[in-house]
């Protein structure tokens, strides 16, 4: 440590804060004996009586260079020894201490920075073998410099770049320089940084949903390092983790998630994966609440892995397979009464899949536990051999759908960018799932309290029954294995379409008597053609006023689901202040925008864009003024509708000819102000041809 005689009060001060860090012993001080009125000479001269006596010292294999006016990180000592560049060897010149935001930063915990931009002498590292040529070229080659520079300068000739620690683990605390420059410090400083490991033995899926936490922790400058079993050694770094072959200071244990009550704005409550975010032995970085969104933003590359050996071997496997190449994984490895698909439903799947399709079937199966069956086209990937991870990964990037049970592979399925069918039995998606657009998960209505709650971020596809049986899953298969029906993303796709299928039943009035309710086709052609509007507006009379009310087309949920995928915007009008609260309840986070009025007076005072769709559902056919209420909301709308915008009109059956309900009067008017009928049913579906 540099320092002089004059500079007694700061040298104390970093003492003390060094004494508070874990390093035994104290730092060698050379202080300055010349104290020469050129301040700057004197310094320098002391720097190198500095670099002299740590040579004369002996052997050692790092030089830790440092000014007396300092702070240090507690854990100093335990943080350089785990660090990469010095654990490895590969450090010739750094530092802990860096104000540059420039250079290449790497997980592992450094910034990579030339030296010959580097400055200031705060805490410099040098290995061993570079102090004789600094030495050497100390009075000749940047003999007008100070310290600093000449070390620095020297250096690159040798190393042209350098190893910085992220976060610096030391900061300057001086407000005057010896030479008369500018006080300074670095905003990465952290304190109370501990670079640690720990071992994460756990099964496959935990493992891989713990690997896109791993992001998380890098990003904010901390270095994970974990010991795991050797199959998951490049999932963890992929993910930025450096894996240790044993040593950990400590395990993980990886808890299931603390009872939360679920709302729609807490999707994280009861997930076990966001409940250990954060949690120790990793680094504290927040609340797992406010980091959730991230954390499922989190996308890893495995592709780096892959060789040309495992290509070739994944190729040839599938080489004469009949496409589509659908892959199961029907059976876990832990509680499988409440995870397996029974056989006699794995009996059903497979042979419904082969016959509504013309692809093949791979069963992936370890311990040649599932149902099997005698076809060319299913297979066992035990007529082959058994797939280690990274085979794995390059099957499923291969294949165009995995179904699988809440078991390893299907959360390790995330790593890739193939559609997936999860299967719940017994437990939700959002507890033990992380949310994922190409990812569709099928569960049984019998938790539909909790389902209505997650259905939107986790894509959850409710059965019609209790359990799931193997010809639904089928079926859904087959609407992923085609082509997108709304959305550009799997899971969403699927999702609306489910919704869109519950809109539909038996209803009598005695107006008209009873009627086959096929909402569903009116919405299918809607969002059909809404799908290739840019970003389209849409307006709505009325709203949703009650929990999965599909029987009543539940338009304003539906629409939001479809518009934030899709893009664009709904408005939903609405009288009553109790049913417009409700509305913006289930509505909170899709892009809709519930107004409490008359619609009238809505439409009368309207200057947006023009609108692409306008669904009129505001007045019920109970109350004798609907038909006339729902003409002057077509009369109103029509000077804010898109040229070849559309109008769905909602209760509006024809019976011999004749219109009933809410269109009664609107439906004919709009026949002759420009409109044709694109599909009448319950409802009517109108578009704008002049």
């Amino acid at each position: 440590m540099l320092t002089c005689p004059a500079r007694a009060e700061s040298l104390e001060n970093t003492l003390k804060s060094w004494r508070e860090t874990d390093w035994t012993g104290e730092p060698t001080i050379i202080s300055d004996a010349l104290c020469l009125e050129n301040r700057q000479e004197s310094q320098t001269r002391n720097a190198k009586r500095l670099l002299e006596t740590a040579q004369a010292e002996g052997e050692f294999d790092y030089l830790l260079f440092l000014e007396d006016d300092l702070e240090f990180n507690r854990h100093l000592h335990a943080n350089l020894q785990r660090w990469s560049p010095i654990r490895h060897g590969y450090l010739r010149a750094g530092g802990l201490y860096s104000r540059l935001k420039t250079g290449a930063f790497d997980p592992k915990g450094f910034r990579l920075c030339p030296l010959g931009l580097m400055s200031g002498s705060q805490a410099i590292l040098l290995h061993a073998s570079l102090i004789p040529p600094i030495l050497e070229a100390w009075d000749r080659d940047y003999s007008t410099e100070m310290q600093d520079l000449r070390i620095w300068r020297t250096a690159q000739h040798i190393c042209p770049v350098g190893y910085f620690h992220f976060p610096s683990l030391v900061q300057h605390v001086g407000n005057e320089s010896t030479w008369g420059g500018p006080a300074h410090n670095t905003g990465d400083f952290s304190k109370e940084f501990k670079e640690m490991s720990f071992s994460f033995i756990h099964g496959m899926g935990d493992c891989a949903n713990y690997c896109f936490q791993i992001p998380l922790y890098t990003r904010r400058g901390h270095k994970v390092i974990v010991h795991c079993t050797p199959e998951k050694k490049e999932m963890f770094e992929a993910a930025g983790a450096e894996v240790i072959g044993g040593g950990a200071d400590s395990a993980h244990p990886y808890l299931h998630a603390e009872h939360e009550p679920p709302t729609l704005e807490n999707p994280w409550s009861g997930s076990k994966p966001g409940w250990n975010v954060a949690r120790s032995p990793a680094p504290n970085i927040g609340d797992y609440r406010e980091l959730w969104e991230e954390y499922c933003q989190v996308e890893i590359d495995l592709e780096k892995y892959i060789t040309p050996e495992i290509r070739a071997r994944i190729a040839g496997i599938l080489k004469d397979l009949p496409r589509p190449i659908i892959l199961l994984h029907l059976q876990g490895n832990t509680s499988p009464g409440m995870k397996d698909l029974p056989h006699d439903q794995q009996a059903v799947l497979v042979r419904s899949l082969l016959s509504r399709t013309d692809g093949t079937v791979i069963s992936l199966d370890w311990d040649k536990r599932v149902w099997t069956t005698t076809n060319a086209r299913f297979r066992n990937m035990m007529d082959w051999h058994a797939f280690n991870p990274l085979e794995l990964y390059e099957i499923i990037s291969k294949a165009d759908l995995l179904i699988g049970v809440d078991s390893g592979v299907q959360h390790f399925s995330r790593f890739t960018k193939t559609p997936v069918l999860g299967l719940w039995r017994h437990n939700s998606p959002s507890h033990f799932a992380l949310p994922r657009a190409k990812t569709a998960h099928l569960v049984g209505n019998w938790n539909n309290q909790l389902t209505r709650l997650r259905r939107i971020p986790f894509n959850i596809v409710e059965t019609p029954n209790n359990q799931i049986d193997g010809n639904f899953i089928a079926e859904q298969a087959v609407r992923i294995l085609g082509p997108r029906y709304f959305l550009e993303q799997p899971g969403p796709d699927l999702l609306l379409r489910s919704l869109i299928d519950n809109c539909q039943g038996e209803q009598e009035k005695p107006e008209w008597g009873r009627t086959h309710v096929d909402r569903t086709k009116t919405l299918e052609l809607l969002f059909w053609w809404l799908k290739d509007r840019q970003n389209p507006q849409v307006l709505e009379t009325g709203t949703i006023r009650a929990e999965e009310d599909y029987s009543a087309g539940f338009f304003t949920y539906i629409c939001g689901l479809f518009l934030k995928h899709h893009g664009g915007k709904l408005f939903s009008v609405e009288l009553d202040n109790d049913k417009a609260e409700f509305a913006r309840k289930w509505t909170k986070g899709l892009p809709v925008d519930v107004r409490t009025a008359h619609s009238h007076d809505f439409l009368k005072g309207y200057s947006g864009y023009p609108l692409d769709a306008i669904y009129l559902d505001s007045c019920d056919t109970d109350f004798p003024e609907h038909a006339s209420n729902c003409l002057e909301e077509a009369k109103l709308a029509l000077p804010h509708l898109a040229k070849d915008g559309m109008v769905l009109i909602d209760d509006s059956p024809n019976k011999a000819g004749v219109w009933h309900g809410k269109g009664s009067l609107a439906i004919p008017w709009l026949l002759e102000n420009g409109f044709r009928v694109v599909f009448a049913g319950y409802q009517v579906l109108l578009q704008r041809v002049k």
